[in-house]
């Protein structure tokens, strides 16, 4: 996929159309260690989880292994920049696109999320009802006082496969306050199916910074996240309200803007 990069940010070199992008070397040396310190670092729990792209819980692209509450429904809007738009036809109009999405975690070890793409200012009757595809992720074990949570997962795995994917990741937490923790997460993307675009491959890093409590009617609680893998890295911000509403914005690749709003109810 093309990607514009705006020449006013200092962290990218070189020609996206060769398919390969180059972070300037702070990146890695402030990024990657703070990762591998969050990596080897734990609270024993299961937390909340955010949002992330396409409405998987985890942080960006990358996934966490925590799972959705088991009988917990999401539903969920996010706008998606035409620079990171991955129909063809919202890349060859150079149109953003809305997607859908409802998560749901239906057993203790299991979540399932379903999404629909549609381009932006684009009528259904001239482009139809989108692209439709199942986000699937199954967690083999739970998180322990000395060892991670640990899942596998599965994007886009029938159908058109626009973004396909297969993971294993292992994520970490430890409290830096009373209110607040640190969840780590480490993993690597597989290419087991085949597909236009992989929403993740490689290795897998992030941190995020999650409340260890709900959120009350009169106190909101903030999220805040960052990733890196073999392809670009993300920053993510979130707010949550009165326990059932979350809002999320996502710089992808530090330019792009990415925002998604949700609701929560118990089943």
């Amino acid at each position: 996929m093309m990607t514009r990069i705006s020449s006013r940010w200092p962290f990218f070199s070189g020609n996206m159309g060769e398919g390969r992008q180059r972070h300037a070397p702070w990146i890695h040396w402030i990024i990657l260690p703070a990762l591998f310190i969050c990596s080897h670092s734990g609270l024993y729990g299961q937390f909340l989880n955010t949002d992330g792209m396409y409405g998987q819980t985890g942080i960006v692209f990358t996934p966490v292994a925590t799972l959705q509450v088991d009988r917990k429904l999401t539903v969920g809007w996010q706008y998606v920049p035409a620079d990171q738009a991955h129909l063809k036809y919202s890349q060859k109009n150079d149109l953003g696109e809305n997607v859908y999405y409802a998560r749901l975690g239906f057993l203790p070890w299991a979540e399932a999320s379903i999404r629909l793409v549609h381009p932006d200012k684009v009528k259904n009757g001239d482009y139809g009802i989108g692209d439709r595809s199942i986000f699937l992720k199954f967690q083999a074990l739970r998180e322990k006082k000395f060892f991670p949570a640990i899942a596998i997962g599965v994007y886009d795995p029938f159908g058109t496969r626009l973004l396909p994917a297969s993971y294993v990741v292992a994520t970490k937490s430890f409290p830096i306050s009373t209110s607040y923790l640190i969840q780590a997460t480490t993993g690597y993307g597989l290419e087991l199916f085949e597909g236009d675009n992989y929403l993740i491959s490689g290795l897998l890093l992030g941190c995020q910074i999650l409340p260890v409590r709900p959120p009350t009617a009169y106190w909101p609680q903030w999220t805040a996240g960052v990733e890196y893998n073999e392809k670009h890295v993300n920053m993510s911000a979130g707010i949550l309200l009165f326990s059932i509403v979350q809002i999320n914005a996502y710089l992808i690749e530090l330019q792009d803007l990415s925002l998604s709003v949700s609701a929560s109810i118990g089943l």
